[in-house]
């Protein structure tokens, strides 16, 4: 099999974890990832007060993390989480169903093999349900050392 050297851009649908749990997307073993965002829904209930952090790792150590907005998500609502290159931090901004909240990612964020996407949501509980979420990414077959 030919190696590409040319990006395919892709968006990526992780898997829709249960009520109370944590999202997570692993790069697959023969990709590289450059990751440009990542997005997902969070539906909150009556008790707590969530806050998502997004997570990068090598499978072992963090690389990288970010909050999502400068404040916690309220109660009784549901949120869309942006994280994305050269967007600013801010929000939640909105009510009800129509509530949103970005954090940054830095430029070119490269993902080797097995690295993972996740979050850490400080103060999630049985009322905290996150929706599948999406990623886009430049997928490489082989390190893109030519762009480095």
């Amino acid at each position: 099999m030919a190696l590409r050297w040319e990006p395919v851009h892709r968006i990526v649908q992780g898997s829709d974890p249960d009520a109370g749990a944590e999202i997570q997307i692993v790069v697959p073993e023969d990709k590289w990832w450059i990751l440009r965002s990542v997005t997902v829904s969070l539906s909150q209930g009556i008790t707590q007060t969530p806050r998502p952090v997004l997570r990068v790792s090598d499978g072992t150590d963090q690389v990288f993390e970010s909050f999502s907005g400068t404040g916690n998500q309220a109660v009784s609502t549901t949120c869309r989480h942006t994280w994305a290159e050269g967007i600013p931090l801010q929000g939640p901004t909105g009510t009800g169903t129509n509530v949103h909240s970005t954090g940054t990612l830095p430029a070119n964020l490269m993902l080797g093999p097995g690295f993972v996407i996740d979050t850490m949501t400080l103060g999630i509980g049985a009322n905290t349900n996150y929706a599948a979420p999406l990623v886009v990414v430049e997928e490489y077959d082989d390190y893109p050392a030519h762009l480095f």
